[in-house]
């Protein structure tokens, strides 16, 4: 697909930035119990627009949608939707339930304005 994915380091999760113009996520930690919430960054959406959010505990996919492939597998848990800022950047926070602990958990959103699916994110809750 023409992009570059580079490693931002380690933090519990494993983050990916894009290179180019296509929306695309990150993943922070998510804490059970924690007072601060897990994040989920997208960057690169349709400024001013919807974006969607979904997430699977059964593995990365792939699966083809309307929109391409999603890297998810069902059965897909569907997140709230966000609007991206001015410059196509959105924040969804989570607070992972206790019982989550340990799980490990794939993300990926879909930027309703364009039609375009983001890269997928996992994460192992702590």
């Amino acid at each position: 697909n023409g992009l570059i994915y580079s490693p931002r380091g380690w933090s519990g999760g494993i983050n990916y930035t894009a290179s180019g113009h296509t929306p695309h996520i990150e993943v922070d930690d998510f804490v059970t119990m924690a007072l601060a919430p897990g994040v989920i960054q997208v960057s690169k959406a349709t400024p001013n627009s919807e974006v969607k959010f979904a997430l699977s505990v059964s593995g990365n996919g792939p699966i083809t949608t309307a929109y391409g492939l999603l890297a998810l597998t069902p059965p897909l848990i569907i997140l709230r939707s966000i609007i991206t800022d001015d410059s196509g950047d959105g924040v969804l926070y989570l607070h992972p339930p206790s019982s989550a602990a340990g799980w490990q958990v794939w993300f990926a959103g879909l930027d309703m304005a364009s039609g375009v699916i983001t890269n997928g994110a996992t994460i192992v809750i702590q």
